[in-house]
């Protein structure tokens, strides 16, 4: 016999609905361009790994500076997936507390979170670009490579471009729903 499925479940499952509009369709196409690019640059750091374990085990011969374009590739990678994983609701979150809240509140809680996190992004986006004018200016690059350190703070700082961008449309749907004007918010 067949359990029923639990709507909590169900409810969990499903993606969060995240404002419409011209920012929200430019910012789900600025999370699906680099999320695309994020997913390649996986599959190349698969494939150097593999090369690299396949070539110093059989062949005596590992890829020269794997190690160093492993690091930098999954840096990049990481950040420029954040977006994309913010507007589909691929975050961890912990909702103990407020688990059978109304959706008001729950909505409150969302938005002051999501807003300290946009604020915590705009600080990161910041602090990439200054970093990576720093090490522009020392003229820093990986090793054996030579990839500038600068072009990845770089490509880490437009990955926090789009999740920034991403978190903001999130705290605007739940300051939305708090105020009674959207009842889409998960």
């Amino acid at each position: 016999m067949e359990q029923p499925v639990s709507n909590e479940i169900a409810v969990l499952d499903e993606a969060p609905q995240t404002p419409h509009g011209p920012a929200g369709k430019v910012v789900s196409l600025a999370a699906g361009l680099s999320h695309l690019i994020a997913c390649v640059l996986l599959l190349a750091v698969m494939f150097l790994v593999v090369a690299n374990v396949v070539g110093r085990r059989f062949l005596d011969q590992p890829v020269p500076g794997a190690q160093e374009l492993v690091e930098v590739g999954i840096a990049a990678l990481v950040w420029l997936g954040m977006g994309h994983a913010q507007l589909r609701g691929d975050h961890i979150i912990v909702d103990l507390l407020f688990h059978r809240a109304k959706p008001r509140v729950t909505a409150l809680v969302d938005a002051l979170a999501y807003a300290l996190c946009t604020l915590v992004g705009v600080v990161l986006v910041r602090q990439f670009v200054a970093y990576s004018g720093v090490m522009d200016r020392g003229g820093y690059e990986t090793a054996v490579w030579h990839v500038p350190v600068s072009a990845v703070a770089l490509v880490c700082a437009a990955g926090a471009v789009v999740w920034t961008a991403a978190l903001a449309l999130e705290t605007a749907g739940a300051a939305l729903t708090v105020l009674g004007k959207e009842t889409t918010h998960a």
